[in-house]
């Protein structure tokens, strides 16, 4: 089991309401994809607590409980799920219509055709618009040009979005405001990293399992060392008919373990799937949600079938003295 951490506890935010009803129905706890009406000025809340110890149990979704509250307390609440996954108290939360079509709509069409989008670095299959840290382990050049063209980057996604509310700047702002100790952008070694990383996984492409974890690709790093839960943000811009999905699974893997298990280049940032656990949670999110989750746990995408998904995505990192640092 990862240790779990404490987080300081703002005076108004609390962990949000996470018990679950004996009496739900099988809709309110299983159907991810439901739509429902939320109060006014509110996004609907789901927090996916980890499954019980069932072996055999593949996608225990019956830890699912719906919370209503990203209104006026929009901070609280958000920090409230950061903190209940850096504690190990929930593996994933999924913010319901945190952005309206009209406004991904408008970010996908820019995005979809625009002039800097490229691949990974050791993960071809996988599309991005701007830099990674995970890519800066690759070459000193690589390295040079995600720090040097950080501030660049974070400048091309924001002008996605026009006239409407930046997203990744919303989500900085909230978690500034809610935690009592701040939260900014990383620095190494006194050089600012990126936050909000566009990403896209084209039709009949998938992303197969594997992990991230920032001290592995920038392991010289005190300020990567320092992370204790990294916490994957993704805003879904666009989604694909079927498939998309992402499944999570609740165990945490040493490096020598995970190397150990490595997939055959072109796929060797991936792992085995067969080593994995049988518990998973897998989530289907829509256009205009908003998912987090512990990114050092093991996980994957399912294949897209009718259509690309489209992402702005950036990691939370809570370091051991409770500050939050923001990188992509």
């Amino acid at each position: 089991m990862p240790t779990r951490i404490k987080l300081p506890r703002n005076s108004d935010a609390s962990t949000p309401n996470t018990s679950t009803s004996a009496s739900a129905t099988p809709r309110q706890l299983a159907d991810h994809g439901t739509e429902r009406s939320p109060p006014s000025a509110c996004s609907q809340f789901t927090v996916f607590h980890p499954p019980p110890n069932r072996v055999g149990q593949e996608n225990d979704d019956s830890f699912v409980n719906h919370i209503y509250g990203l209104g006026l307390d929009a901070g609280v609440t958000l920090y409230g799920a950061v903190r209940g996954i850096a504690e190990g108290k929930h593996i994933a939360a999924r913010i319901h219509g945190a952005l309206t079509r009209l406004e991904c709509k408008a970010a996908y069409e820019k995005a979809v055709n625009h002039h800097a989008r490229g691949y990974y670095t050791g993960a071809p299959h996988v599309g991005r618009i701007g830099d990674s840290l995970f890519e800066t382990q690759f070459s000193e050049a690589g390295r040079k040009a995600y720090y040097d063209n950080a501030l660049r980057n974070i400048a091309v996604s924001r002008a996605l979005f026009g006239n409407h509310r930046n997203p990744m700047d919303l989500i900085r702002t909230l978690l500034d405001e809610a935690s009592p100790m701040g939260a900014g952008l990383m620095r190494i070694a006194g050089q600012v990293c990126q936050w909000g990383l566009v990403r896209f996984i084209e039709e009949g492409a998938e992303i197969k399992p594997h992990t991230d974890v920032a001290g592995w690709d920038v392991p010289d790093s005190l300020e990567t060392q320092q992370i204790e839960a990294q916490i994957s943000v993704l805003v879904f811009l666009s989604q694909a008919t079927k498939g998309g999905e992402t499944t999570i699974y609740p165990v945490r893997m040493s490096k020598p373990q995970y190397d150990a298990n490595r997939l055959p280049t072109p796929d060797e940032y991936a792992i085995n799937h067969a080593v994995l656990p049988t518990q998973s949670v897998t989530i289907r999110a829509e256009v205009g949600d908003i998912l987090l989750f512990e990114a050092r746990y093991p996980h994957r995408v399912s294949r897209t079938v009718g259509g690309p998904r489209f992402t702005v995505s950036g990691f939370i990192g809570v370091l051991r003295d409770g500050r939050i640092v923001l990188f992509s």
